[in-house]
């Protein structure tokens, strides 16, 4: 054991003088005992002391620091801060481990210090550091208003060791993990700015009160006169291998325990590539033509006997191996008549059919390969693509959708059940805010919106509800106001405190009821005297909040508590059940929520779609808001208090800005949420929307009512009303504002108050004949006239009345197909599936490719995101194949991954939404990657990648470009060139698209000056020809087109995108008799919904063709009838003869 301690210790500690720059301090723990207290350093100079609960421990016979559980730290005494006052460029290292369970999200969880104080909030007076919690350098000659930093943004691994290390150098910083560069950034303050720092720690804070770096493991703590080079950081970085490598084998060997696969499958299943803590996984199967090395199943045919197929996991980690073998049986296909039975029996709508506002969006393929078409019983109000024509009047409005599943020649339907939301007769919003810390803004103000975005202040601003008259410290902050459960009642809480006494100074809330929101009882809660033996030394009780318990029938308050007797060491959600008459709480404060660590800001809605309360709470730890949700309110019985609630979310805000006061609402007549918050650092308010509780996108900010932590409800015509005799406002504009119609196309709306008159987009489909602008102005307005109205033939007239004022608009509306997508999408990629029989839409959205599908090119449901990556991603391009080894479709991605430099990367799927699996032998071309790039491709960083399969040699070529246009030939692997790369044109370009008409091929990219353009060749790599224009952009967006041909016709679609942020159309395209595109002008009017024939998807849905009604002829894949004279070797054709389709045929 002793020869292994002395060489490992040596491998530890050999790389300290091959280095280039002068080692100043080096604690290397060579000759240190277990117990030790103190650390020596090599070089003689700085001995370090460990205080608190830090001791020397040992760690594979390696003695380490160990900073302990109890503010354990290393200090290094003051004369180091002599080294500091002499550094310009320089580099600090060492290795360190957090354990897994460590909490290192908070204040503090410093690595390292250099100092002048141990107060510096209130000194000021310098220091730099390095932190835990965000991979943070900072440097300041005063604190933390001063910083300059390098932040990389999360917090550092955990769970094994690591070598971290930071340079300086050129008023440069860059911070490394393992080696690898991670973060970097402009620092001009050198450390010798700071003078010679007295206070120098490893493990502990500047800042009086941050948290410690509890649990830590260090060792081969270095600092360097100079900045280290990349190669010198990377071999520093080999050195912490021997203290992770029964970590690096233990994790293997977890890996391999928990891999389970199924043992019996009737369905394609996700073979894992990876397991935790980046093991990565590479699968052999014995027979890949029942299960491929994806997880791509091919069930015997039907009445056969089950499969039995070997699949070896070959795990590696580290540079450490392992394999494990697993037995799965494949059962044998259902018959169709089975199939459809199952299907129908296993489908069901998504949670939104609860509660649809806009969209439902329903399936339209099952496991067992039944296809799925929908009827709706009222399309007046669902349509049968599940968009929502109009809102219900009244109650929400059941929906009878008639679901048909068909495989083969076997049929059943079944009928489901949907509610369309029932229109919402409110008109505005009320803002319940305050605006500051001194008394004076400690108090209840009211502010109004026609849109829940843009607020004007009530009474001028001034309170609304005298803060002195209600509460016991003289002032209120965090008002809560809800609408009661008969709809006609509102209660308020609020914070009993005045900032100014002390962040730990309040002791009780305030509790308002009313029926008109302007006189309001009031009743106070003291917790001291309410209830003196349990919370007497309460220290904090903070923005109170109510909702309605359906279940206990009662008004549930819930609100944070932090004391100072140990009862609640730090803040949690807790609650009671308000009084009948909402003037006290009953029983005893129980917790709610308690996630271990300070919560404050609690905010709950119940979100009927998906029968769930969310609640929202500032995470102190994670920087922001985040929510967990629960199907109840309280714990259930037998569950303890708070156990109701899921694992809390990631932050939730779209912005790196410091939040609280997290507020949630619905906006009027859409199933879109509003989650605002206090920007309580910057000094104002931040707007995002949501659809699903969980992605939030930002919508405004707002600098002009200097609200803080408030809460938002809607109010009716006569509630407005009621407000506005009371605290009347001035100068209210009648003009309009906006429509409230789902099928208005909210981008496009154009309000002219010159001319006025309104322009009203309206989503196709929608009757115009008997349509409801339902037109909104500022709070009371009055608009006639209201109902349907005939838009078909021209404007109508309104007249609208606000603030003593009438004007009159004329309002027309016109149906727009684009965009069929709206919002940010970019780099659209359309494909014809023949195995659903639908249209697929690929883009670029939300940080990685989402999809979308149609069955007439107009009508598009959203199927969500196929690919998430943690890099970026963009130009997707899917190409459509016959796996003739499975006897099943195969869907290849292609597309462009920003990892160190621009690649091509693929993926693999069996359906068009996915699930594709990246594949592990793709084709890169990249730059400075010469062993993956073709050797005739010069170092080249691809913009965008199309991939094309000629219908004449079914040969699948891919295509990129950058400074010229690339072609290439595939393998069947669909991964692999056939050959060199064949530079097709000289030219920078981006969005490249290549199709086949009649023998021509066409090459289609965005130009310079936002045009799309074409050329033509002879053959799939034939150098190109002069370009013509297609389309000329009204904007300086790169169209990045896609076409698409409707099979069976000869009709041609071109989709684009239209700009950054406007989303992606589509126009029809037309050619001339010797096969010149025309010129398209893009518009907003669109295409018509097209129609694909049964008949002939039938016809090449799978290769044992069925009857069919077309033309005697030869046919590819594609669907083209084609000359017999040009039928190309070794590809697929389609004989159809008296109406009859023949088994495939290569010629």
């Amino acid at each position: 054991m002793k020869m292994r301690t002395t060489f490992l210790l040596a491998l530890l500690v050999s790389a300290g003088t091959v280095f280039g720059q002068q080692l100043l301090l080096h604690y290397a723990l060579t000759t240190e005992r277990p117990g030790a207290r103190q650390v020596d350093d090599q070089l003689g100079g700085f001995t370090g002391q460990l205080r608190n609960s830090a001791v020397v421990s040992m760690v594979n016979d390696v003695p380490v620091i160990d900073l302990g559980a109890s503010n354990g730290y290393v200090d290094m005494g003051a004369p180091t801060g002599n080294l500091i006052a002499a550094l310009a460029d320089f580099t600090i290292a060492t290795q360190l481990y957090i354990p897994e369970s460590s909490s290192i999200g908070g204040n503090g969880n410093f690595v390292w210090t250099f100092a002048n104080s141990t107060n510096m909030a209130s000194t000021a007076n310098g220091n730099m550091f390095f932190t835990a919690n965000a991979t943070r350098f900072a440097i300041s000659r005063t604190h933390y208003s001063a910083e300059q930093t390098v932040r990389q943004g999360s917090e550092l691994p955990k769970g094994y060791w690591i070598q971290l290390s930071y340079t300086q150098s050129n008023s440069v910083g860059r911070i490394y993990i393992d080696g690898v560069l991670v973060a970097s950034s402009a620092i001009s303050i050198p450390p010798s700015a700071l003078g010679a720092t007295a206070y120098n720690f490893i493990g502990r804070s500047c800042y009086s009160g941050d948290a410690y770096l509890k649990g830590a493991l260090l060792r081969d703590f270095r600092i360097y006169d100079g900045a280290l080079n990349s190669v010198e950081i990377a071999q520093l970085a080999e050195l912490v291998y021997p203290m992770n490598r029964e970590l690096y084998q233990a994790a293997l060997n977890e890996a391999v325990q928990a891999l389970v696969l199924p043992g019996t499958v009737s369905a394609d299943f996700r073979l894992p590539l990876t397991a935790a803590g980046g093991v990565s996984i590479a699968w052999i199967s014995n027979r890949p033509d029942v299960i491929s090395s994806e997880g791509f199943v091919n069930r015997p045919a039907y009445g056969s006997q089950p499969a039995e197929v070997e699949l070896v996991a070959r795990l590696t980690y580290r540079g450490l191996q392992a394999e494990k073998s697993m037995q799965v049986v494949v059962l044998p296909a259902l018959s169709d008549d089975e199939s459809v039975l199952r299907d129908a029996a296993a489908t069901s709508l998504p949670l939104e059919a609860r509660m649809v506002y806009h969209q439902l969006n329903l399936p339209f393929s099952a496991p067992e390969g039944s296809r799925i078409s929908w009827k709706s019983g009222s399309p007046d109000f669902i349509n049968d693509a599940g968009k929502v024509v109009k809102l219900a009047a009244g109650n929400k409005l059941p929906v009878q959708l008639t679901a048909t599943f068909k495989k083969g020649k076997a049929e059943t339907a079944r009928t489901f059940t949907a509610y369309v939301a029932p229109r919402d007769e409110r008109e505005a919003y009320l803002f319940a805010y305050f605006t500051g810390n001194s008394q004076s803004q400690e108090q209840v103000r009211y502010a109004i919106s026609a849109d829940g975005l843009s607020y004007t202040p009530l009474n001028g601003g001034n309170p609304v509800i005298g803060s002195d008259t209600i509460a016991l410290k003289k002032a209120v902050r965090d008002p809560h106001i809800l609408r009661g459960a008969d709809g006609k009642t509102f209660y308020m809480v609020l914070t009993d405190m005045r900032s100014a006494e002390g962040w730990s100074s309040n002791r009780g809330l305030v509790m308002l009821r009313s029926t008109d929101l302007v006189n309001w009882q009031h009743a106070r809660v003291h917790f001291p005297t309410r209830w003196p033996e349990t919370w007497n030394n309460v220290t904090r009780v903070w923005a109170p909040q109510t909702i309605y318990d359906a279940e206990a029938g009662k008004y549930l308050v819930y609100f944070s508590l932090l004391s100072n007797d140990g009862r609640a060491t730090y803040d949690r959600i807790y609650y009671c059940y308000a009084n009948d008459d909402f003037t006290d709480l009953e029983g005893e404060p129980r917790i709610l929520f308690d996630r271990g660590t300070s919560t404050i800001d609690g905010d709950i809605v119940f979100n009927e779609a998906d029968s769930l309360y969310h609640l929202f709470f500032k995470n102190e730890s994670l920087g922001g808001i985040s929510k967990v949700t629960s199907t109840r309110l309280t714990a259930a019985a037998g569950q303890s208090d708070g156990a109701q609630w899921s694992t809390p979310s990631a932050r939730l805000q779209p912005t790196n800005k410091a939040v609280e006061g997290a507020g949630v609402f619905r906006r009027i007549n859409t199933d879109e949420w509003v989650l605002m918050y206090d920007c309580y650092t910057s000094g104002h308010y931040q707007f995002t929307s949501s659809r699903d509780l969980l992605r939030f996108s930002f919508l405004k900010d707002d600098y002009s009512i200097a609200a803080r932590h408030g809460t938002t409800i809607t109010l009716t015509r006569d509630e407005v009303a009621t407000l506005l005799r009371r605290f009347p406002l001035d100068g209210l504009s009648p003009d309009p504002q906006g429509s409230r119609n789902p099928q208005v196309r909210q981008e496009r709306v154009t309000i002219n108050t010159s001319a006025r008159t309104v322009y009203l987009p309206v989503a196709y489909g929608t009757d115009l004949t008997a349509f409801d602008p339902m037109l909104y102005a500022a709070p009371g307005a009055l608009i006639v006239p209201a109902g349907e109205q005939d838009f078909s033939k021209g404007a109508v007239t309104y007249m609208l009345n606000a603030g003593g004022t009438t004007v009159s608009y004329r309002v027309t509306a016109a149906v727009e197909s684009n965009p069929v997508l709206e919002g940010d999408r970019a780099e659209p990629d359309v494909l014809f599936s023949r195995k659903t029989n639908r249209f697929y839409l690929y883009s670029v959205a939300g940080g990685g490719i989402e999809v979308a599908s149609s069955v007439d090119l107009v009508n598009w449901i959203n199927e969500g995101k196929i690919l998430e990556s943690p890099v970026v991603v963009s130009s997707p391009s899917v190409v459509e194949h016959f796996d003739a080894t499975q006897a099943s479709w195969r869907y290849y991605l292609y597309y462009i991954a920003e990892t160190d430099g621009k690649r091509i990367a693929m993926a693999v799927g069996d359906h068009p939404t996915g699930e594709f699996v990246k594949s592990a032998g793709i084709l890169e071309i990249a730059a400075g990657n010469p062993s993956a790039t073709p050797s005739s491709l010069p170092a080249t960083s691809p913009v965008s990648v199309t991939a094309f399969t000629d219908s004449l040699s079914n040969i699948t070529y891919l295509y990129w470009n950058d400074a010229a246009l690339w072609g290439v030939a595939l393998q069947p692997d669909f991964r692999t060139p056939a050959g060199e790369p064949v530079r097709l044109a000289d030219e920078a370009s981006a969005g490249i698209e290549v199709f086949s008409r009649e023998g021509k091929y066409y090459f289609m990219r965005t130009a310079p000056a936002a045009r799309l353009v074409y050329s033509e060749g002879a053959s799939p790599l034939a150098p190109l020809g002069s370009s013509s224009i297609v389309l000329q952009l009204e904007t300086t967006a790169q169209a990045h087109p896609s076409v698409i041909r409707v099979p069976g016709t000869g009709d041609w679609y071109v989709a684009f995108q239209r700009n950054a942020a406007s989303g992606i159309g589509f126009e029809k395209m037309n050619f001339d008799a010797g096969g010149i595109i025309l010129p398209v002008t893009p518009t907003y009017t669109g295409i018509e919904a097209v129609a694909v024939s049964e008949d002939l998807v039938n016809a090449i849905e799978n290769p044992i063709f069925k009857a069919i009604n077309l033309p005697d002829g030869w046919y590819n894949l594609q669907g083209q009838k084609i000359d017999k004279a040009n039928r190309m070797k070794g590809a697929v054709y389609i004989k159809v003869s008296g109406g009859k389709a023949v088994k495939e045929l290569r010629w």
